[in-house]
């Protein structure tokens, strides 16, 4: 799968290759813990507990049929928000710590 577009945000911003942990990593690294296909991959610029991230949310097709949404730091590959039901999912909305998310996502 290709790396998402790279765009500058609203501040001008830019991310550029170096500074974001490859797609591919993230990816292998879904599989090892998530069986299933993966949707969708956006890279978006987003803030998370008051700190402005380049962030991968991605949408994972679970072997039950149950869809995840995942959001990861870009760079570090930190979860900092798991959204969904089933087997894999957590029925609830919720960051890395376990604690509800504390922004908001775009609708899908």
């Amino acid at each position: 799968m290709a790396a998402p577009p790279l765009h500058a945000d609203q501040d001008g911003d830019k991310a550029t290759p170096g500074d974001l942990t490859p797609l591919a990593l993230l990816l292998g690294h879904i599989h090892g813990k998530i069986p299933g296909n993966v949707l969708k991959v956006e890279l978006e610029r987003a803030e998370h507990a008051g700190e402005h991230l380049w962030v991968y949310a991605l949408k994972l097709l679970t072997p039950d049929g149950d869809v995840l949404k995942l959001r990861y730091d870009a760079r570090s590959l930190r979860l900092l928000q798991k959204r969904g039901h089933g087997r894999y999912g957590d029925g609830d909305d919720h960051d890395d710590e376990g604690h509800g998310a504390e922004h908001e996502s775009k609708d899908d």
